[in-house]
């Protein structure tokens, strides 16, 4: 067999198992480094086991190379250790610690990784349970029907749900624009993002497209009021700055008014038709002639001390979105009442007419258009009284019910109804509906909290990880 000096890893050189004697050690001297190695033969494995030896005194080795299986080696009376494989205590210490502080970094890292992630959730499902909330009602002789969770919710005025459609089953994307239930029972839809108008039949989910096109097409929001004896819609379009007439076959589209500004909701009363003129803040009528046709010269109904501006307000859609908001910002500071800085002019977006003649316009107050006023006035526009909510909201739509106003608020995510002669309040008797809005302003609820606190959170892990870096880099350095 070959022996090897376990000091200097050299070989020494080969003796035969049979020179060996059994149980008896055998000394050789390593030429190379001067280590006595004892051989030594076991029964009845015939192992062969090396131990080595100090060399003697009177020999001084030459300095040992490292070793191959690093063993500790001992030479002149000293330990000496392989620096390649064992360090010192304070230094596995350091390393240690530092290992844990990177640890507790990727940590920080990972949970600023899930609040960043939660919050771009949190802000897509707020804006997107935004567009879900009640915001259009509409009646026939027999018939009630509510937009809503993406539903359309059919109740009969006798009492009962007759219905609940899905708007996706309808090819529609939420929100709606506008809703108008038709005496067959079919709807008139407008989906507010495409700008789309669309006949549709619920029983058998079929669906006409009935929309302008070419130059008076409609872009995102806008709001429609259908005259069926004359099978005509008339069509505010809020981001055009003006009034169509549209006819129910989808053609015969006409331009009666221009000289509006973000006009919203309508209604039809004796033969003249009501416009809330937005950011005119007023409520102007027109009389409608026998061929379904508006006279040119509007006369308001409601003036809420509308504001002017340089140049009038009939080329604001044609600024950009900047210069629009930059407008709006100006104006609401014009518009800041002095004894009272934080009162706005309002403005209409919603309007009807309860049993007894008066007007009932939800305002906003807001310069984007939000905010919960209703206000009641007279059949000739003097104001009346007030209704606020102090939880806020936007009353976007009236109906006039069984001697009631009911309205939608997507907002609030609520619809109810307000006595007319003594102003209670109290909740829309739509179970099922009921049912859909309690589980919106749950995951709505829920969302906002994320929204509000996932930011917080993000700030103070961001800094506690930022901080912890810099440990680092100051312990290594």
């Amino acid at each position: 067999m070959k022996i090897y000096c376990n000091t200097c890893a050299k070989t020494i050189g080969e003796i035969a198992d049979e020179k060996i004697p059994a149980n008896k050690k055998v000394f050789i001297k390593c030429p190379h480094c001067a280590t006595r190695i004892a051989i030594r033969k076991e029964q009845p494995e015939l192992k062969l086991q090396m131990e080595e030896t100090p060399s003697p005194p009177a020999e001084k080795p030459p300095a040992p190379a490292k070793s191959a299986r690093n063993h500790h080696q001992k030479i002149s009376g000293k330990d000496e250790v392989d620096p390649g494989r064992f360090t010192s205590k304070s230094y596995q210490g350091r390393t240690g610690t530092d290992s844990g502080l990177t640890i507790v970094a990727v940590g920080l890292l990972v949970i600023l990784f899930i609040f960043i992630g939660l919050r771009f959730w949190s802000f897509a499902n707020v804006y997107k349970l935004n567009q879900l909330g009640p915001s259009r009602i509409s009646e026939n002789r027999d018939s009630l029907i509510i937009s809503a969770a993406g539903k359309i919710f059919h109740y009969r005025k006798s009492g009962g749900l007759h219905s609940v459609t899905t708007l996706s089953d309808l090819g529609i994307t939420p929100p709606v624009a506008d809703i108008s239930l038709l005496e067959d029972n079919s709807v008139i839809i407008g989906e507010r993002g495409s700008g789309r108008i669309r006949h549709c039949t619920l029983g058998t989910l079929t669906c006409e497209d009935i929309s302008p096109t070419g130059e008076f097409a409609i872009k995102d929001a806008f709001r429609f009021l259908v005259n069926e004896k004359a099978r005509v819609l008339y069509i505010a379009d809020t981001l055009g700055g003006r009034l169509l007439s549209h006819g129910l076959n989808g053609r015969d589209t006409r331009i009666l008014d221009t000289d509006v500004s973000f006009p919203n909701d309508m209604f039809i009363d004796d033969g003249r038709l009501y416009l809330c003129d937005t950011f005119n803040a007023r409520v102007i009528k027109y009389k409608i002639d026998n061929n379904a046709d508006l006279d040119r010269n509007a006369s308001p109904l409601v003036s809420l001390e509308s504001f002017t501006t340089p140049g009038g307000l009939k080329n604001l859609t044609q600024l950009n979105p900047e210069e629009l908001k930059k407008l709006i910002a100006k104006q609401a500071e014009k518009m800041k009442d002095p004894g009272n800085s934080g009162v706005m002019i309002d403005r209409p977006i919603s309007l009807a007419k309860d049993p007894s003649g008066r007007w009932w316009l939800g305002l906003t107050s807001e310069t984007e258009m939000f905010g919960s006023e209703i206000r009641i006035f007279s059949g000739m526009g003097d104001p009346i009284t007030k209704l606020t909510d102090p939880k806020g909201g936007n009353p976007e739509d009236f109906l006039l019910l069984n001697g009631e106003m009911l309205v939608a608020d997507p907002v609030l995510m609520r619809v109810y109804r307000i006595n007319p002669s003594i102003y209670t309040v109290s909740n829309f008797d739509g179970v099922e509906l009921n049912n859909d809005l309690e589980g919106l302003r749950t995951r709505h609820a829920i969302a906002s909290f994320f929204k509000q606190w996932s930011t917080r959170i993000m700030l103070l892990v961001g800094v506690c990880l930022l901080g912890l870096l810099f440990y680092i880099k100051s312990r290594q350095s």
